[in-house]
């Protein structure tokens, strides 16, 4: 549910960006989110072992990062925004948060429970 509200932030504020053209300081903000969710969903696309989806969300948090800004022109930027767009949204549809096991299972391997 947490990476859920996280793609849905992300996406929201890379319109955002897109539709402004952001103060410096807004910008770093946005990469901040961005960066935040880019981490999250390739460590959930690790833990589905979707090694593809995790160097894409990898190096778009690499892009985003706000400590070592990349600049770049503004109609790439934007460019770059709508590919995340259209990365964030595939992601909401694609990856699924895999459930976590109970201890009941991990105790008893043949138990077919569920997360709680």
């Amino acid at each position: 549910m947490g990476t859920m509200i996280l793609k849905c932030t992300a996406i929201l504020t890379l319109v955002l960006a897109t539709a402004l053209n952001p103060t410096q300081n807004l910008q770093l903000l946005l990469g901040i989110v961005v960066f935040t969710a880019g981490i999250a969903v390739a460590a959930q696309a690790m833990r589905a072992k979707k090694y593809v989806w995790a160097a894409v969300f990898a190096g778009m948090a690499l892009f985003f990062n706000p400590i070592l800004v990349i600049q770049s022109a503004y109609s790439r930027h934007i460019a770059f925004n709508i590919a995340c767009v259209a990365a964030f949204a595939l992601s909401l549809f694609l990856l699924e948060n895999l459930p976590r096991k109970t201890v009941a299972s991990i105790i008893h391997q043949n138990s077919d429970s569920e997360s709680l």
